[in-house]
């Protein structure tokens, strides 16, 4: 395997997602980009040199992280014992590195894995182990007042088998759900809806035992309630109010269901002021455009284009903060539902959980700075034309001479770039997805993950 391929490999060990969500016999791991066919990197048909160099550096490498995820990839792609272990016993070793840092959700993440793993393995000393180190985690962050990563740990708990968990444990898991909870509820406001999401989770384990969650689901019910009163705007208000009466309805709670009734009857009416378009604008300075541009602008063509490729990645941690900051700013939009019609009208897709409806916004705020980049791209291009002879065969030959695209794309390319030239924008859409596979990702911009250090 030559060096090119070698670090191109290492390099998208690291590019995977993670799904915090997934069906059954769905993989843990997701490429970083789908079109069609098309992935970014390769998921569905994974070289075999690949996975032979992760199972290498799975065994040989020193930083746990690092060899976690490389196993990780081999135990989902082969379904290797001796590879779904040994992630497990990084992902284990990752929380320690994790916790002297503070990343607290990534060490969340880590315990939830390695759970996963270990039931998946069947192996009943590890998944003890593994629960073990979970609920020490548990008690290490509430101890220290951190009760903001732990829900994931309990929703696990509460989803595994009845056998592989004794009853001690999901009691003991119970009590500081109903703790995080109480946390949130004291603090108020925003914080009302993460205490119903412990909660939730408080119903589901106490159901695993067979308690009476009669308590848990009228405390949900009250939250409801309480954040409906707290909250300024009306609609929201009302969508809170509506879920505290459904919720008061599954308990048999009659005399409740018809004050709120009431209360929300006199929340429509001053929720009527509230109904207007949103909308908003984003203004560039132009200055500002030109001072970008000429930053990519190299003494050299071929610096500029190097420029021009590794500047434009969207960072996607901080879209999804930006996307966290909309949320408490406009939360209706992150509230209703959302439905995508065909032509002729008929609902063909529907997005309906809070976890849907705000990874759908992240997207769109993904796309959107697509957008903006592709202005800064075509002005940039536009100067490299007309100061530095830039030619649609001059942009060929730079994207063929790397290693990862190499010549068997050449004529594709070559025809893609011409059409771009030429504006020839449906022409040019259709070969997007073959384009994509050519895309390099420099580290800085990699997923958080990557900030342990240098890929082995």
């Amino acid at each position: 395997m030559d060096d090119a391929l070698m670090l191109q490999y290492g390099a998208d060990a690291f590019m995977f997602g993670t799904r915090s969500e997934r069906k059954k016999n769905e993989p843990y791991l997701v490429p970083l980009l789908q079109a069609g066919e098309e992935e970014i990197p390769n998921w569905t048909s994974m070289p075999e040199a690949a996975l032979e160099l992760y199972a290498r550096r799975a065994v040989e490498g020193n930083n746990p992280i690092v060899r976690a995820r490389y196993a990780d990839i081999v135990w989902e792609q082969r379904r290797d014992h001796k590879l779904g272990r040994l992630a497990t016993e990084n992902y284990l070793k990752a929380v320690e590195t994790y916790t002297r840092r503070t990343w607290w959700r990534d060490a969340t993440e880590s315990l939830v894995r390695a759970l996963h793993i270990s039931l998946s393995l069947g192996d009943s000393k590890l998944r003890e182990r593994v629960v073990a180190d979970a609920s020490g985690h548990i008690n290490d962050l509430h101890e220290a007042g951190n009760f903001e990563t732990s829900l994931e740990i309990f929703s696990s708990f509460a989803n595994m088998p009845k056998r592989a968990i004794s009853k001690e444990t999901i009691e003991w898991a119970l009590q500081h759900a109903l703790a995080a909870a109480k946390h949130f509820r004291e603090l108020g406001g925003d914080s009302l809806w993460t205490e119903r999401e412990y909660l939730k989770a408080a119903a589901r384990l106490a159901a695993r035992i067979s308690h009476d969650a009669t308590a848990i689901r009228r405390m949900i019910a009250e939250s409801f309630e309480r954040n409906a009163r707290w909250q300024s705007s009306m609609l929201v208000a009302n969508h809170l109010y509506t879920d505290a009466i459904q919720a008061f309805k599954d308990i048999g709670d009659t005399d409740r269901v018809e004050e709120l009734m009431l209360e929300l009857t006199e929340c429509n009416r001053n929720a009527e002021s509230e109904f207007g378009v949103i909308q908003s604008e984003i203004r560039v300075d132009t200055s500002d455009v030109e001072n970008l541009v000429a930053s990519c602008i190299g003494r050299t063509l071929e610096q500029s284009l190097r420029n021009l490729a590794l500047g434009f990645w969207p960072n996607v941690d901080a879209i999804r903060q930006h996307a966290e900051e909309l949320k408490k700013e406009t939360p209706l939009i992150f509230l209703l539902p959302k439905r995508t019609l065909s032509a002729d009208g008929r609902v063909v897709g529907e997005t309906v959980s809070e976890t849907e409806i705000f990874d759908q916004q992240v997207i769109f705020n993904l796309r959107l700075g697509y957008q903006l980049n592709a202005t800064f791209i075509s002005r940039i291009l536009q100067r490299l034309r007309e100061e530095q002879g830039l030619t649609a065969e001059s942009l060929t030959d730079f994207l063929c001479g790397s290693a990862v695209i190499g010549d068997e794309r050449r004529a594709f390319l070559a025809h893609g770039v011409g059409r771009f030239f030429e504006a020839d924008w449906v022409a040019l859409f259709l070969h997007v997805p073959h384009r994509s596979r050519c895309r390099q990702r420099p580290q800085h911009r990699c997923p958080r993950r990557n900030r342990v250090g240098t890929v082995q």
